[in-house]
């Protein structure tokens, strides 16, 4: 069967939802030509909201090591834009419970208004695509992604 645990396919869903995620903020960008979700929001590069949107994303506030894993870079990249994203006063850094040498990361309240403003304008790119989609389309759509749903939750 397959290799992968709950847990690998929970994450690759959770990837693929955020590079989704990108791509309607690029064609967004294109649409609406320049225009953003919000001030915060527009100061961010395309990496650094696939870091927020990750981050808020998952369950719990993730470690170093397992952001770096699910985003594919190294530690040392990842650190130096957290580290930015920090000043910005998006994110916060605390001490894991059980093991006091791990760092987890968590949206501050400004890193939680600047996802829910991209939140929102994504939320605006997705209704103009799916407009552009016939109503056979958008039930077919909705369909696999309901199978994909069950499959992972039955596996």
């Amino acid at each position: 069967m397959n290799n992968y645990s709950r847990e690998d396919d929970r994450d690759i869903l959770i990837v693929s939802m955020r590079k989704m995620s990108m791509l309607a903020r690029k064609v967004g960008q294109m649409e609406n030509n320049g225009r953003n979700a919000g001030q915060d929001a527009s100061a961010l590069s395309e990496r650094q909201t696939e870091v927020l949107t990750l981050i808020s994303e998952l369950p719990v506030p993730p470690t170093l090591g397992r952001l770096s894993s699910l985003l594919g870079t190294s530690h040392q990249n990842l650190r130096i834009m957290l580290n930015n994203l920090e000043s910005k006063g998006l994110i916060a850094f605390s001490t894991d419970n059980m093991d006091k040498r791990k760092l987890r990361i968590s949206l501050t309240g400004k890193g939680n208004k600047t996802i829910k403003e991209l939140r929102i304008a994504s939320q605006s790119i997705f209704d103009n695509l799916l407009r552009q989609l016939s109503s056979d389309e958008i039930a077919n759509f909705a369909f696999l992604m309901r199978k994909i749903g069950n499959i992972l939750d039955h596996q």
